[in-house]
């Protein structure tokens, strides 16, 4: 039994490359395990000819035979195309000539409507031509047998008794019907994994668009917007760097680099998530958030500073884990702002205008461990934030600009001063 197996595996697996997709490799198997059980198949039939001397009968499956050997040589040197082709013929060939020989009334032409569907399987989307030929060519080699028998031009050549006719017919159309149900149920099954899989690359490139756009913006690249910009004109954009990392990245090993970076970042990306923000970007070790934007929202200033003053308690409480002292130096501005969607193979949701400049040039021009707002963010936040003024600074493509040092939420200073 073992024997047949390895058998049935190594003949089935003949013409199938490492380099062909699954889908390739299943139409060839198929190919080869029809054409081995039609092979078989013939030799009963010569024998069952033989024992009722219907002669014709034992030529036509004969080299039906040779036809359907030849298929599994095709296969094993690479023609596999070509296989496949033969395959639909020769059982077209080989029905066709069954019922010219016997007649129509035996039913065998029926196995014509099964051997039509056959090329369903056989043939993928890209080959739609062979598909459209072979089977063509089988739903008419049934009209004309059909044509030719009952019409008495082609009269039977072997003569069959009439109950034998009769126990034929029923077996034949049977066979036909069964065929075509396990046909229609595998092309099912094979539909209803291509759904499922196309379902889950589907979930899986929502996620990877979720993962570079915000949710809105990605339902709106989805429902077919072709272009999106819009304007805001009140957002608070934050940019945070890590004070010396470019002398620190000088001398740890790269892998420690980035995991380090992963682990900050990652938490950076929690406090942005609860807290109802959009990350923009990373650049190197600098992380932008934006309060507003695209969702908008009254509150943004506040929201931003919150997240401001979570960030640097969350990486101070982080040096343990780290096992190197990092501090953050922050900048904060709120102003008008235009987002949008830029790129068309690689999506990217990016802000512009002078709220993005001046909210960098804060965080640039800050102080190690503190968070730096513009006159507009301290007007949006004075009501419930502690500041201290830094007065007027030069800003590089600014000139002078009042700045304040965010220190904490009015609350917790009372109760720090209590």
């Amino acid at each position: 039994m073992q024997g047949l197996r390895r058998a049935w595996s190594k003949y089935s697996q003949l013409g199938v490359t490492p380099d062909m997709t699954p889908p390739q490799a299943k139409r060839v198997m198929l190919c080869n395990q029809v054409a081995i059980v039609a092979t078989l198949l013939s030799v009963d039939y010569i024998l069952s000819f033989a024992l009722f001397k219907m002669y014709s009968m034992i030529v036509l499956a004969a080299v039906a035979q040779l036809f359907y050997m030849m298929i599994l040589v095709l296969n094993a040197r690479g023609h596999t195309r070509l296989g496949r082709i033969l395959l639909s013929l020769i059982g077209t060939l080989d029905i066709s000539g069954s019922t010219l020989l016997m007649g129509a009334r035996t039913g065998v032409h029926l196995l014509l409507f099964a051997n039509a569907l056959g090329p369903y399987l056989q043939f993928s989307t890209d080959e739609r031509r062979f598909l459209r030929i072979t089977s063509s060519i089988s739903v008419t080699a049934f009209l004309v047998v059909e044509l030719l028998s009952s019409s008495g031009l082609f009269p039977p050549v072997v003569t069959i008794r009439p109950s034998v006719v009769t126990m034929l017919r029923c077996i034949n159309a049977v066979s036909a019907f069964v065929l075509m149900l396990l046909m229609m149920r595998y092309l099912h099954t094979a539909n209803a994994r291509t759904e499922a899989k196309l379902e889950e690359e589907r979930g899986k490139s929502d996620r990877l668009l979720l993962n570079v756009l915000p949710q809105p913006i990605a339902e709106r690249l989805r429902n077919g917007e072709q272009q999106i910009a819009e304007r805001f004109e009140s957002a608070t954009v934050l940019f945070a760097d890590l004070v010396d990392f470019t002398r620190l990245s000088a001398r740890i090993q790269p892998e420690a680099l980035v995991q380090m970076l992963n682990q900050i970042f990652s938490e950076f990306d929690k406090l942005v998530d609860r807290l109802g923000l959009e990350k923009i970007k990373t650049i190197g070790d600098a992380y932008m958030v934006v309060g507003g934007v695209p969702r908008h929202r009254s509150d943004h200033a506040h929201a931003v500073a919150e997240l401001a003053l979570a960030m640097r308690a969350t990486l101070s409480a982080m040096d343990d884990q780290l096992g190197e002292p990092f501090t953050l130096r922050i900048g904060i501005h709120t102003g008008p702002v235009v987002a949008g969607v830029i790129g068309t193979r690689k999506f990217i949701y990016d802000l512009w205008g002078d709220t993005v400049n001046t909210a960098s040039r804060m965080e640039s021009r800050g102080l190690p461990g503190a968070i730096q707002v513009s006159e507009q963010a301290y007007l949006a936040l004075q009501d419930r934030y502690l500041f201290e003024p830094r007065g007027e600074l030069e800003f590089k493509g600014k000139g002078r600009l009042k700045s304040y040092l965010l220190l904490g939420t009015k609350e917790s200073g009372v109760k720090a001063a209590e």
